[in-house]
């Protein structure tokens, strides 16, 4: 794994999985807002990258650590939040 520091500003597709630095697909998706109390924080998720490494499906807000979230933060957001219902292809 690469060494991942906290203070990693290039804003890079970093996968918050396995660290690799290559997304092999992006996608956008349109959506109708989420209506009323949702327990799946994928609703809300737009922008998407497919690590290129480990093949999970990444929101892009943690990828490339949108709105100055550094690495760490993105890492413990992943885990907690999105790896479990997360798209992931062998």
């Amino acid at each position: 794994m690469a060494n991942i520091t906290n203070n990693d500003d290039s804003n890079g597709f970093i996968c918050p999985e396995c660290e690799h630095t290559v997304s092999c697909k992006d996608v956008s998706r349109s959506m109708a807002p989420p209506t009323g109390k949702t327990l799946d924080p994928w609703q809300s998720v737009l922008q998407t990258s497919k690590c290129d490494k480990c093949k999970y499906t990444i929101p892009c807000h943690l990828a490339y650590r949108w709105s100055n979230i550094n690495f760490k933060d993105a890492r413990i957001e992943w885990i907690k939040l999105y790896k479990k219902r997360s798209l992931q292809q062998p």
